[in-house]
C-alpha cells in the first residue's frame, strides 16, 4: 500500500507543474497559430497589460479594464 501512497503524492507534487505545462503551451499554440489570438484571453491580456507597463509603454484602457470586467463576469 505505501507505494502505491508514494506513487500518489507524487502525482499531486507534479500536477500544477503540468497543469501549468499545458496551459502555457495552449497560450503559445494560439498565439502563434491563431494570428496572435490568445485562447485564453484573461492570461494574453494580463501578458499584454505587464508587458507594456515595463516597456513603460501607453496602456490602451481595455487592457485596464479586462481583468475587473473578467472578475465580475465571472462572479455573476
Amino acid at each position: 500500500m505505501t507505494g502505491r501512497i508514494r506513487i500518489l503524492e507524487m502525482a499531486a507534487r507534479f500536477l500544477p507543474f503540468v497543469l501549468s505545462v499545458i496551459a502555457g503551451a495552449t497560450d503559445v499554440i494560439g498565439v502563434l497559430g491563431l494570428n496572435g489570438l490568445f485562447t485564453a484571453h484573461i492570461t494574453g491580456d494580463l501578458v499584454l497589460l505587464a508587458a507594456r507597463i515595463v516597456a513603460s509603454l501607453p496602456v490602451p484602457i481595455s487592457y485596464i479594464l479586462s481583468v475587473p470586467v473578467f472578475m465580475l463576469a465571472h462572479r455573476v
